[in-house]
C-alpha cells in the first residue's frame, strides 16, 4: 500500500511536472509570436521592402518616354514651320495673283492656328503630367524624410536584432 502511495505521489509529481513543462513552452511561443508580430509591425514601413532598382528604372523609363515625347513634338513644329515658311515663299514667288495669295496666307495662318491650339492642348496635358509627377515625387520624398525622421540613431537606439 505504501507503494502504491509512493507511486501515485510520483506520477501526480511527473504529471505535474508536464503540465509546468507545456504552460512554460506556450507561453515561450506567444512571446515569440508577439516579438515576430511587433518587429513585423514596426518593419512594415520600412523602405528598405521597396525594390528601389525597380521604382528607379520606371522613374528612368517615364523620363525617357516624356524626353522621346517632347523630341518628336519639337521636330513636328520645326518641320510643320519649314513647311509652312517653304510653302509661303514659293507662293510669294510663284503666284502673282494678290488675292489668291491672300486666300492661302489665310489658310495657312487658319492652320497654324488649329497646329497652335492642339500644341497648346498637348503643353497643357504635358504641364498636368509633370505636376502628377512633380507631387508624387514630393510625397515620395516626404515619406522618405518622415521614414529618415522616425528611424532611431545613435547607438542607445540598439540593433532589432540583439537581445535585451
Amino acid at each position: 500500500k505504501i507503494m502504491s502511495i509512493r507511486y501515485a505521489q510520483c506520477d501526480a509529481v511527473k504529471n505535474e511536472l508536464r503540465r509546468e513543462r507545456q504552460v512554460y513552452l506556450e507561453k515561450l511561443t506567444t512571446a515569440q509570436r508577439d516579438r515576430d508580430e511587433r518587429w513585423s509591425r514596426k518593419l512594415q514601413r520600412s523602405p528598405f521592402a521597396v525594390d528601389l532598382v525597380a521604382e528607379n528604372q520606371r522613374i528612368d523609363e517615364e523620363n525617357r518616354v516624356q524626353r522621346t515625347v517632347e523630341q518628336r513634338r519639337q521636330r513636328l513644329m520645326a518641320q510643320r514651320n519649314r513647311e509652312a515658311h517653304n510653302s509661303i515663299f514659293k507662293r510669294a514667288t510663284a503666284e502673282s495673283d494678290e488675292l489668291d495669295q491672300l486666300r492661302r496666307e489665310k489658310r495657312l495662318l487658319l492652320e497654324n492656328e488649329r497646329q497652335l491650339k492642339a500644341l497648346r492642348d498637348v503643353e497643357r496635358s504635358n504641364a498636368r503630367t509633370a505636376q502628377i509627377l512633380a507631387d508624387r515625387r514630393r510625397k515620395q520624398l516626404d515619406k522618405e524624410q518622415q521614414v529618415m525622421l522616425s528611424t532611431p540613431v545613435g547607438p542607445s537606439a540598439g540593433a532589432p536584432w540583439t537581445a535585451r
